[in-house]
């Protein structure tokens, strides 16, 4: 094991550690449609940021699997007819 001991000669200097904040949400995916595979968001400011530019949690939110379009078009017209009986 190495030692922690430090050989000082001369003046001494201090080199204070520089604490890096925590982050409550970062390090998190997001996923937007210009950018389907994703990306890292690595502070919790850029992850504000991109939410509040659209960036989703879940590639699904973003787009729709392929052969799903036909359910989706028959749900949203079944949706739609029962909001026109009421």
């Amino acid at each position: 094991m190495a030692s922690k001991n430090k050989l000082i000669l001369g003046p001494e200097i201090v080199e204070e550690e520089q604490i890096q904040p925590v982050q409550a949400k970062a390090p998190a995916w997001r996923y937007h449609s210009s950018c389907r595979e994703g990306k890292v968001f690595k502070t919790d400011e850029a992850l504000a940021a991109a939410d509040k530019a659209g960036w989703k949690d879940h590639p699904g939110k973003v787009s729709l699997l392929p052969g799903h379009e036909k359910l989706f078009q028959e749900s949203s017209k079944i949706v739609s007819s029962d909001k026109d009986e009421d």
